[in-house]
């Protein structure tokens, strides 16, 4: 069986890696001056797993096509801080949109709410902001609690990864991890938080992060689909 996939010449990676993307599919990663002629070898001994994600990821697309997309959502739930936010949308004659946030975990958007590429603008702004006001104190928690410290850390929207870590010891953290269950939250900050002593996926990294997290290998799996849990505005 001849399996398609993109190839990705990368000059910051140090292994190669296989990811899949809903749009893209299958794509290998390399870093610079890796040896083509392997990936056909790589690819077949990763046979299984790729077959049992793109399985994976056909039912996830076959459920996007049978299920409404809810396009503003009427509430916010932050799975992770055990947060529930409600959002009212507001007409006004301002061509501008303005979010505050009110009593009870109230948000309201006033202006002209009829634009909802501008709505979900401004959730995902504020989404940052609730990520850096409560993701990167956590983070800090678990770093001291780990030994693992960090210099500087920043909140993003990310399309696929949750979390990076560089050389420079800053960890870029994914806003979406607020729509996941806390102790896969505190898996990803250790896993991150463990490249600054290995700065790669080798297996003396996996036997440090089984130090610092025993039941890694079970949380790992559960976030290589947690994705599916995002909501679709975001």
């Amino acid at each position: 069986m001849t399996t398609s996939y993109d190839l990705r010449i990368s000059p910051k990676a140090r292994n190669v890696y296989l990811r899949f993307s809903i749009q893209g599919g299958l794509q290998v990663v390399v870093p610079r001056g890796y040896n083509l002629t392997r990936i056909p070898q790589l690819l077949e001994r990763k046979k299984k797993w790729i077959e049992r994600t793109e399985r994976r990821l056909t039912e996830y697309r076959n459920k996007l096509q049978t299920e409404p997309i809810e396009k503003l959502p009427p509430q916010i739930l932050l799975t992770a801080l055990g947060e529930t936010w409600s959002v009212q949308y507001v007409e006004t004659e301002s061509r501008l949109l303005r979010l505050q946030e009110g009593e009870n975990r109230t948000l309201t958007l006033s202006g002209n709410i009829k634009s909802e590429l501008a709505c979900k603008r401004a959730l995902r702004k504020w989404l940052c902001r609730r990520g850096c006001e409560s993701l990167v104190p956590w983070l800090r928690c678990v770093s001291q609690e780990t030994n693992l410290l960090f210099e500087k850390a920043s909140v993003r929207i990310q399309r696929s990864r949750w979390g990076s870590c560089s050389r420079r010891k800053t960890i870029s953290l994914n806003a979406k991890l607020l729509f996941l269950r806390a102790d896969l939250v505190r898996y990803l900050f250790i896993h991150e938080l463990c490249h600054l002593v290995h700065m790669n996926h080798s297996p003396r990294y996996w036997q440090f992060v089984a130090i610092k997290e025993p039941n890694y290998k079970l949380l790992d799996s559960e976030m290589r689909n947690a994705m599916r849990l995002i909501p679709h505005w975001v």
